[in-house]
């Protein structure tokens, strides 16, 4: 199992960007919403000089809002100075474009976009362009860009279209649960892509995005959820329709903490109100309260201490999972590098 840190685009969550690399961090991604914090790719510029081999990655960029060109410059140009340690994070952006009164992306405009940055980023006869593609770079010999070293890109899915289209397209899939019965229903689909499109299923790999809390109150519920609580919500609107598919095999608390969060999504949805968002995955909005319970925290977040977690990821490595993504705790800036040197390196 590999593990990853996700980190936003704040100062304060950077400073410890040298030392979750020397706990066992082997990779950094970086949010992609522009109204919550800095710009991702500026971010990776001036981090990289800091990281001696972790990777960086984006997670995640829209169709909406970046266009494949101008992102696939960026990640060719950080590429010549960061060769072989980078990744691209794409997705639906459904935060970030519902907070300024726009739908999410579908699963085609992602699969676009996808395809379009692979050509634009891969040399010619590796799926890369040809002098007639209709996206390229005119100067592939320029020293600018380096497109010779890959950059994986990844698709962040949760709905089982996207799912299958994640397993047809992508080089790993981006999962935002731990829940058992919905990583497994997630994989099947993205198996099942992947097969559709000619691909072999093992070739396309998995990552979790999940919370964790490292604190002394293990499994109290009135802590944990105010350290990880803003992490649920997206989780359960986000995973709604691949729940559907399995709602009897979960418990019923959990399926109703999904009904609760679609319901408040799609009451506010037609207001275009930004407050949701001030402090986004930092704390839970006031209308998602009644949905942040201990079971839907536990389908998003390590809450249960280092045995659990340990157990936790043996079986989300059983199930196909190969890397595990932890975001900062917002109320504990120390709690990564803990769960590097604590817990990373005794599994």
């Amino acid at each position: 199992m590999r593990y990853g840190a996700f980190l936003p685009t704040r100062p304060e969550y950077l400073e410890a960007v040298e030392e979750l690399e020397e706990a066992g961090f082997s990779a950094v991604w970086f949010p992609d919403f522009q109204l919550v914090g800095a710009d991702p790719f500026l971010t990776m510029a001036m981090v990289g000089k800091r990281l001696r081999r972790a990777e960086m990655g984006v997670a995640v960029c829209n169709p909406r809002t970046r266009h494949p060109m101008v992102v696939a410059n960026m990640m060719a140009t950080l590429n010549r100075f960061f060769p072989g340690r980078l990744a691209l994070g794409v997705g639906a952006g459904a935060s970030p474009l519902r907070a300024i009164g726009l739908s999410p992306a579908s699963a085609e405009e992602v699969r676009e976009f996808v395809q379009s940055c692979r050509q634009l980023l891969e040399p010619p006869g590796r799926g890369g362009p040809t002098s007639r593609s209709r996206l390229r770079f005119l100067d592939i010999s320029s020293t600018a860009l380096n497109t010779k070293d890959r950059i994986p890109i990844r698709v962040a899915a949760g709905g089982p279209k996207s799912l299958r289209m994640a397993g047809a397209v992508a080089d790993e899939v981006i999962l935002g649960t731990i829940q058992p019965e919905l990583v497994e229903a997630a994989i099947r689909h993205i198996r099942d892509g992947a097969r559709e499109a000619g691909r072999d299923p093992d070739e396309v790999g998995i990552a979790v995005l999940a919370a964790i809390y490292a604190g002394d109150a293990f499994g109290e519920f009135d802590v944990v959820a105010t350290h990880v609580g803003g992490y649920v919500p997206n989780m359960l609107i986000s995973n709604y329709r691949l729940a559907a598919e399995v709602r009897e095999r979960l418990q019923p608390a959990l399926v109703a903490a999904f009904d609760g969060a679609r319901a408040a999504m799609i009451a506010r949805s037609s207001t275009a109100d930004t407050s949701d968002y001030e402090r986004y995955m930092e704390s839970v909005p006031a209308a998602y309260r009644d949905v942040v319970t201990m079971e839907s925290i536990r389908a998003k977040a390590f809450v249960d201490g280092y045995e659990r977690f340990r157990a936790d990821c043996e079986q989300l490595g059983a199930l196909g999972v190969g890397m595990v993504v932890l975001f900062a705790d917002p109320l504990d800036g120390r709690a990564l590098v803990r769960v590097g040197r604590e817990w990373l390196r005794a599994c």
